[in-house]
């Protein structure tokens, strides 16, 4: 495999080696939150370290454990996500609601919406979420991914 193979989108090495593969987990370990590998307390029998996974040497999990709770750990905050996203699709559409109700009778809503920084049509019509946003921003990836970023309404 050359050089090239190696490399990831995000720039770093694919791991090649047994030993890669361990730094890697052990990377991933680290960088997760010490409390999902915790005792569950809310469960009537009594764990193990060997039941959670872990090696007697050093106290932390195996391998298996780490990848298998850093799933489980994207997948909640996945969940997190997704809700944020549909609570903040929600919010358009009552704003928009509210907008509908307020032109409907005649009161002039332009300036507020200029005072808190927003637009009716740019900002709450815009067919993607601000999570999508900042992925395209920050790591030119998600449903925004490739594109300049503009968001036109109805299309993503």
């Amino acid at each position: 495999m050359n050089d090239e193979n190696k490399s990831t989108k995000a720039g770093g090495r694919v791991p090649n080696t047994a030993a890669d593969v361990a730094e890697k987990i052990n990377e991933l370990y680290l960088a997760l939150p010490k409390e999902i590998f915790t005792k569950n307390s809310n469960t009537p029998h009594k764990h193990t370290s060997e039941s959670m996974g872990m090696e007697e040497s050093n106290k932390i999990p195996n391998k298996g454990t780490i990848l298998s709770k850093a799933v489980t750990y994207v997948e909640t905050l996945q969940n997190e996500i997704d809700t944020g996203n549909r609570n903040e699709v929600d919010k358009k559409n009552e704003i928009l609601g509210l907008l509908d109700v307020m032109e409907r009778q005649n009161i002039a809503y332009e300036d507020i919406l200029q005072d808190i920084g927003i637009s009716k049509d740019n900002d709450l019509l815009a067919s993607c979420t601000s999570a999508e946003l900042l992925l395209k921003e920050l790591l030119d990836i998600g449903p925004l991914a490739g594109t300049d970023g503009a968001v036109q309404n109805g299309q993503k």
